[in-house]
């Protein structure tokens, strides 16, 4: 999920701050709330008619519940955002039968490059999985699919380029028959949407896979460019007309502040979202999952108080920093590993070895305290913030120790009848600090 948000992060910010200050800036809902919601929406390249469905549905919603506050409104957006984007129960069950997937889409949209991430996917789930570089036309297209092949470890049947893409289809059909292979990829039609001989040239390797591996399960995925918006949505009206296409691959999401075609597509075609890309890495192309998606587009920022420390009290700073430490000594490890390396060879002297090595030793031990340290005070600056949340006071030691902690809280602790408690306003501040830290 953390990953998955990260690479939404350009549509979030496009639309986070709007959403918060009309859930907290509207004292009702009337019409004008629903006009810049509208707006929103459309704006994050959902569509005006996705938008129309989202808002009536809302509406409804809102009229059925009674609801009158404009906050209590979020989570049943989310929810109508999410009931556009089911998948049916049987949206990969390519995966688990002999299949033979078309991959098809515009020259650009990353699609050989989806091919060889999705390879190497299906190959991580112990899959046998062969390519086919059906991708003729376009020049390096079967050289990159051919290095692709390689970094999946996954076998490829291709042909010289310019050759007849139904002609290496036929031959990697009859491969997959012959090596078993559970799943047969085919990079295949990457050519302008707009030719007129794309129908023709799909229709005919869809003839072959018919008449000589009719067994086989059929998928075919359409691979668009989230960065596009609506040029997308347009792209793949024009392919569904020339084929039958049972998922879509949205790619560069990453790059986008207008993720919200992935809603729009999928709700105004009637065709799924099985896969988005959000990354370069090769584990950067994820399988879809409505609710996950919604979750990280629509999560609300977490800019009070409130959540922060909930934040901190969910994860446990301790085991968190703790986390993370194990990573940077890890990291530290392999230094250490490669220094000796670069003694061995002569590169350094036993002098500027040492010297490192001690460097390295000191910065891990001080990160340790150091971590340690605001693991302590954290889960304690928590522990204070939850008894201050419950209108409980605190003691004469805890207020100590929190201002020995946080010095700059202590013209903001305030006593009352029965102990010591905190400005709200300070609290806020604090708690962004003990976040930034962690």
């Amino acid at each position: 999920f953390k990953r998955l948000a990260q690479g939404l992060s350009k549509t979030r910010d496009n639309i986070a701050s709007s959403f918060d200050s009309i859930f907290s800036g509207f004292s009702g809902i009337d019409e004008d709330f629903y006009e810049e919601l509208e707006e929103i929406l459309i704006m994050s390249d959902m569509g005006i008619d996705t938008t129309m469905n989202i808002i009536e549905d809302l509406k409804k919603k809102v009229k059925e519940n009674k609801i009158k506050e404009p906050e209590e409104c979020r989570q049943l957006l989310i929810d109508s955002i999410k009931d556009q984007m089911r998948l049916e129960d049987s949206a990969y069950d390519f995966i688990d039968k002999k299949s033979v997937v078309l991959v098809i889409g515009v020259n650009g949209v990353g699609k050989t490059t989806s091919v060889g991430k999705l390879a190497a996917s299906l190959k991580g789930q112990g899959k046998k999985v062969l390519l086919a570089a059906a991708d003729t036309f376009r020049a390096g297209a079967i050289e990159q699919l051919k290095e692709w092949s390689n970094r999946a470890g996954v076998d490829i049947i291709s042909q010289a380029e310019g050759a007849d893409p139904a002609a290496v289809v036929y031959d990697a059909v009859a491969a997959a028959k012959a090596r078993d292979v559970d799943v047969l990829l085919c990079d295949t039609a990457g050519r302008l949407h707009n030719k007129k001989n794309l129908m023709n040239e799909l229709s005919k390797i869809n003839r072959i896979i018919q008449k000589e591996y009719s067994e086989a399960y059929l998928e075919t995925l359409i691979v668009l460019d989230g960065t596009t918006g609506q040029n997308a949505m347009a792209q793949a009206k024009q392919f569904k007309e020339a084929t039958d296409i049972s998922g879509i691959i949205l790619t560069k999401l990453d790059g986008t502040a207008k993720g919200g075609i992935a809603i729009a597509i999928q709700s105004e075609l009637g065709i799924p979202v099985k896969y988005i890309g959000i990354g370069e890495q090769v584990d950067d192309l994820q399988r879809f999952d409505p609710d996950m998606f919604v979750n990280a587009l629509f999560e609300k920022n977490a800019s009070n108080w409130q959540e922060k420390i909930n934040v901190i009290q969910d994860k446990g700073a301790k085991e968190y920093l703790q986390g993370l430490f194990d990573q940077i000594k890890e990291n530290a490890e392999s230094t250490t590993a490669g220094l000796w390396e670069l003694k061995r060879k002569g590169i350094i002297t036993e002098e500027e070895f040492e010297n490192s090595l001690s460097s390295l030793e000191a910065y891990t031990d001080s990160l340790q305290k150091g971590m340690t340290d605001v693991g302590e005070a954290s889960d304690y600056f928590s522990d204070c913030l939850e008894k201050v949340n419950k209108h409980e006071s605190l003691s004469e030691e805890e207020k100590n120790r929190l201002i020995k902690l946080y010095p700059e809280l202590k013209d903001n602790i305030i006593k009352t009848a029965n102990g010591w408690t905190v400005e709200q306003s300070a609290l806020k501040d604090i708690s962004e600090e003990v976040q930034e830290l962690k």
